[in-house]
């Protein structure tokens, strides 16, 4: 419900509610939601219960204090790894998606087309889309001007 350690009763309720009308079974169709709903149930009853919540607060203060000493140990045993650097910007673009590289790519392949072997056929390669709008390179045959 993330909520303060010195959070009032008031204050628990009002985060209860609106947790519990994103997470209700009748609501939610998750299926951990009913679970979650138990949970959140639980929570409520003890952070509502004064007696309850100061034997939570007790057993909270004795977990952070034990986690911070293994913290402790483990760093005095273990020396700290430095910090992993961020892994350089790549272009979030492929090439086949920049169309001056197409248009590149298809004036190098209209050129290898015009320097072919008399016995194959002529072919124009062009630039365009697919049906689901990627761009490609295509070839299409060269028909003879007819008057």
């Amino acid at each position: 419900m993330k909520l303060e350690p010195s959070c009032t009763r008031e204050e628990v309720r009002v985060a209860y509610r609106a947790a519990i009308k994103q997470v209700h079974p009748d609501v939610n169709r998750h299926p951990r939601a009913e679970a979650t709903a138990q949970a959140l149930n639980e929570a409520r009853r003890v952070l509502a219960d004064p007696g309850l919540r100061e034997e939570y607060d007790v057993a909270r203060r004795r977990c952070h204090a034990a986690r911070a000493r293994r913290a402790s140990i483990r760093s005095s045993i273990y020396p700290v790894p430095p910090a992993p650097q961020p892994a350089p910007s790549r272009p979030t673009v492929g090439w086949w998606q920049r169309p001056e590289l197409l248009n590149a790519l298809a004036a190098v392949l209209r050129a290898a087309a015009q320097r072919r072997r008399p016995s194959q056929p002529k072919v124009m390669w062009k630039p365009g889309k697919t049906r689901d709008g990627k761009a490609v390179c295509y070839r299409t045959p060269v028909r003879k001007r007819t008057r």
